[in-house]
């Protein structure tokens, strides 16, 4: 039998940027709140695939919190693994 976690990840405004708060610690500061929203959604898919509860939410400057949906495990690692376009040698046509 496994054991299954109830997690929740956090996305909190800060003076000068975003971080992502989970057990109480942040996880780091981003420039943006979609800087931030793709980290934890990247964790929290990752921690979903392993089949434990996972919640993202997202805290507006109001106060209030908002459910985010998370992506598939599978379309994060697609999009992690596209490359960039119009960068150097990984530029696409």
């Amino acid at each position: 039998m496994s054991q299954i976690c109830h997690l929740a990840y956090f996305v909190e405004p800060r003076p000068h940027g975003w971080t992502v708060v989970f057990g109480h610690s942040d996880l780091g500061h981003f420039e943006t709140r979609r800087e931030a929203l793709r980290s934890a959604g990247h964790d929290a898919s990752f921690c979903r695939s392993l089949g434990h509860d996972v919640s993202l939410l997202v805290r507006l400057r109001d106060g209030r919190l908002r459910h985010i949906r998370i992506p598939s495990w599978d379309s994060v690692c697609d999009i992690a693994n596209r490359p960039i376009c119009g960068s150097g040698t990984n530029a696409t046509a």
